[in-house]
């Protein structure tokens, strides 16, 4: 493999949630042996991001697990490997509400900005406004919420997953992807 833009991040679910770069946003690089020596796509932390219609559309419950490795030098803590949010400000005073949705993000996994191995990060959301689901940011245009590390695979189940299909969720990326 060499560094390709990735254009297109297939979903293997058959539910047809195909990821693509976010309006303006630069691709991400697919990247060899970037994570335990399997491929990987690179977020540059500049303009680097794509989005996709969710499982859920307003308020409803979603699972998110994704394998990444912030290994950048430089602090992000408040980059987002992978969050949701609403189009439309939330309440009736028009104010947008930075908690709709849900992030996973250095901060939130590790309370550091970067991990020191791929690492499996995990959100669990109920009764949040989520609209647009982001890789690589949560707010464009808002430069401390871009992600610079590598993402090597993103599984989101729609509701609140059981305790039994978390485990089975968990133990086969953490096989998969050689996570301790």
């Amino acid at each position: 493999l060499d560094k390709t833009a990735v254009l297109k991040w297939k979903d293997k679910s058959g539910s047809t949630l195909f990821v693509a770069p976010l309006d303006g946003a630069t691709p991400g690089e697919l990247t060899p042996a970037a994570i335990n020596g399997k491929p990987g796509v690179k977020f540059n932390g500049d303009n680097c991001a794509y989005q996709f219609a969710g499982p859920v559309k307003g308020k409803g419950a979603v699972s998110v697990w994704v394998v990444y490795f912030n290994n950048a030098d430089a602090e992000m803590p408040h980059a987002r490997i992978i969050g949701s949010s609403g189009d439309e400000p939330e309440g009736a005073d028009g104010v947008y509400d930075y908690q709709v949705g849900f992030n996973i993000s250095p901060e939130t996994e590790k309370g550091q900005a970067a991990a020191k191995a791929p690492a499996l990060g995990k959100a669990m959301v109920e009764g949040r406004l989520m609209t647009q689901f982001r890789i690589g940011c949560i707010t464009p245009g808002n430069g401390h919420t871009w992600y610079r590390g590598l993402v090597g695979e993103v599984i989101i189940y729609n509701g609140m997953a059981s305790g039994e299909v978390q485990g089975k969720v968990e133990t086969y990326l953490k096989t998969k992807w050689n996570l301790k």
